[in-house]
């Protein structure tokens, strides 16, 4: 008759508690110095049925390991209430590494379990192994590879202990009455936080208490073939007890589970496959893979975008892309291209501005000629501001000084380009020669030749102007003494010569 199912091959809890430093019974009598490490096992997989030997091993850091394997025969001790399974001695003082392997009657290996604790004197430990993790892989399939090992259903560090209690698992209880099992023939105990649940043949009448179905009269199992025919279902196809990767059947076999695909089975373990995809191509879930049921979609708040501009940033609500900002646009929102509108009216746009007027003037004596600018309006045009240019003109106007130079022996009058001889500005602008004559009088200068000294003042030569004859001409002679006393605003020079009015 074959025995009940055993566990598959994923890890079991192992909370490990480290007792206070107290000496270790039966071990220090006998060890000749160093540490003494007991290591007990508390467990509700059911010696003999369920598992045959325990494999203790401790690796002090840079030491050599030293190893104990506890055979366990049927029916077995009871280990919901702790058994001895190794006493080690002669141990370095300072950081120990202990494996605890908990092996099927068939040699494979159920579970693997690596614990850190460190130790100064005599120590005791407790290996707690439930069934709350059946069915999960540690390290998870793109997990930390640091949470190596369950506790209570959660993958965590191998440091969980009381001397880092951080790294445990939340407490599954406090009191054995927490612990509620699914099956009638199955008690519940509250083992330092973790919940164990016992099962019991006497509730049976005569069958056999299994923990997942309750009684039965084993085999349970009805054999489909002589060997396992897949090595990913977690069907038992031979009725051997093992499923998968932890039969003989599977070894070098492709295997793989609800997160992993391609791998092979080695060592009862499936390795080396790579992971499913989980993407549902919607950005509003958290997509990833936790065994045993497999990939999970997780609603999140991330931001998403629904194709449109004018309702705002998008959030993702309730696994769709519903929440909305509202409205970005203080001017009109232009969904079509995708942006804010610049503008509703031309007053949106700014003031029209302009250049400095440009003014073409004749020649250097003009007073006033034709003047243009550039003006830049803005205008609003279906939402986007642009600006109109046009071109304004006028007419420029300017102050010329009489006098003012415009070519050799040339001078402006009056917005007029005039030549300094020209009887009618002779040497300044509004000096008349009234005998119709400006002659040269040396230095570049010119005087209006006369017959009397009234006809000077009459000229423009100003108030007591005299006509006088240096060299047989007759010359008028400017005598004013104050600014702009000759005709045209011209000033009255008087070098050693003949007087005459200029600028």
């Amino acid at each position: 008759m074959k025995g009940p199912p055993t566990a598959s091959r994923a890890a079991l809890a192992l909370t490990v508690a480290l007792a206070a430093a107290l000496p270790v019974s039966g071990v220090s009598a006998c060890r000749s110095g160093g540490v003494a490490l007991s290591v007990d096992l508390r467990t509700d997989y059911l010696a003999g049925r369920e598992f045959a030997s325990v494999v203790t091993e401790v690796v002090p850091d840079g030491a050599s390991a030293q190893s104990a394997d506890l055979a366990v025969t049927a029916p077995g001790p009871d280990f919901v209430d702790g058994a001895r399974v190794a006493d080690f001695s002669d141990l370095a003082a300072g950081a120990f590494q202990v494996k605890v392997r908990i092996v099927s009657p068939t040699g494979a290996t159920l579970v693997e379990r690596l614990a850190r604790v460190t130790a100064r004197s005599d120590y005791a430990l407790t290996v707690v192994v439930s069934r709350s993790c059946a069915g999960l892989v540690c390290p998870e399939p793109l997990g930390d590879p640091l949470l190596a090992t369950c506790d209570r259903g959660q993958c965590v560090s191998p440091d969980c202990g009381p001397q880092n209690p951080a790294a445990c698992a939340t407490a599954q209880c406090a009191f054995d009455a927490d612990c509620r099992a699914k099956v009638d023939c199955v008690a519940g105990r509250c083992v330092s936080g973790t919940c164990l649940f016992l099962p019991d043949d006497a509730k049976c009448a005569g069958a056999t208490c299994d923990p997942k179905i309750g009684c039965a009269t084993f085999p349970i199992c009805t054999p489909t073939a002589t060997r396992e025919q897949s090595c990913s279902d977690g069907n038992d196809d031979d009725c051997d007890g093992l499923v998968d990767c932890q039969d003989t059947d599977c070894a070098a076999q492709p295997c793989g589970d609800a997160c992993t695909a391609g791998g092979t089975c080695v060592g009862a373990a499936c390795t080396g496959g790579s992971p499913k995809s989980c993407d549902d191509g919607n950005p509003c879930t958290d997509d990833a893979c936790a065994l045993p049921g497999g990939c999970t979609h997780t609603n999140n708040a991330a931001a998403c975008d629904d194709g449109l501009f004018c309702d705002g940033a998008d959030t993702c609500v309730g696994g769709a892309c519903t929440a909305h900002a509202g409205n970005p646009c203080t001017k009109p929102c232009d969904e079509a291209a995708k942006k804010c509108a610049s503008c509703s009216a031309d007053a949106d746009c700014g003031p029209v501005t302009y250049t400095q007027w440009s003014c073409a003037y004749a020649n250097v004596c003009a007073t006033a000629g034709p003047g243009t600018r550039t003006a830049s309006t803005p205008k609003c045009v279906s939402g986007s501001c642009t600006v109109v240019k046009s071109t304004q003109s006028q007419t420029c106007t300017r102050a010329v000084a009489n006098g003012t130079t415009c070519g050799t022996n040339d001078y402006c009058c009056s917005g007029a380009c005039v030549a300094r001889n020209d009887p009618n500005h002779c040497s300044a602008c509004g000096v008349k020669c009234s005998t119709g004559s400006c002659g040269s009088i040396g230095g570049g200068q010119y005087s209006c030749t006369c017959s009397s000294n009234a006809a000077c003042v009459g000229d423009g030569f100003g108030a007591g102007a005299t006509c006088w004859a240096p060299s047989g001409q007759t010359y008028c002679n400017c005598q004013c003494t104050t600014a702009g006393c000759c005709g045209g605003g011209a000033a009255c020079d008087k070098p050693s010569g003949i007087n005459y009015c200029t600028y």
